[in-house]
């Protein structure tokens, strides 16, 4: 598997950029940072300079909405009751 890099990423100097690394839009990395093998970073993360990543790391958010919509309504509801009752 090859490396995707977004045209619209800006990556700084020196960066070490390793097998299988997906890196979305308005991403921005700084100067000599390493990227491990497996990595994923996501639109809209910034790193900063001389950062290393592992290797089989996701770093940005995930969207909330797909784990919640498993959900009905009244198990939402009864989750959040719990939660209260717990805090």
């Amino acid at each position: 598997m090859s490396n995707f890099i977004s045209e619209k990423a800006k990556l700084g100097k020196n960066i070490t950029l390793n097998k299988n690394i997906i890196i979305e839009e308005d991403v921005t990395i700084g100067d000599n940072c390493r990227i491990g093998y497996n990595v994923v970073i996501r639109e809209g993360t910034i790193i900063g300079d001389n950062v290393r990543i592992d290797d089989n790391t996701v770093i940005g958010k995930y969207p909330m909405r797909a784990s919640l919509s498993i959900f009905k309504e009244e198990q939402l509801f009864i989750l959040v009751l719990i939660f209260q009752i717990m805090f």
